[in-house]
């Protein structure tokens, strides 16, 4: 699983990819249900406050669900942190 900070619309998203072995396998994130896009490889997007909602203070990480098999997917780092919190992110270029 991967996950990425996306633009979709004036908020910003997580966007979580996957591949799953049945096209028609339900997938959830933190035990919620999601509607994804495309059939053995697969992406969902989900505004980052709803990530937040669904997930514990200062998680790392979100359970991805496939066909009722879990996997931990890392957040981007200090996605579920608080602007208090980050003292400070280096970006580099690779």
């Amino acid at each position: 699983m991967n996950t990425k900070i996306v633009s979709c619309g004036e908020q910003s998203c997580l966007l979580v990819t996957g591949r799953r072995a049945d096209a028609n396998a339900q997938v959830a994130l933190n035990g919620r249900v999601v509607t994804v896009e495309g059939d053995r490889k697969w992406r969902v997007r989900v505004p980052v406050d709803t990530v937040r909602a669904w997930s514990a203070p200062f998680a790392q990480a979100i359970v991805v669900s496939i066909a009722g098999v879990s996997h931990k997917a890392k957040l981007p780092i200090g996605m579920l942190l608080g602007d208090e919190h980050l003292a400070m992110l280096t970006v580099t270029a690779k």
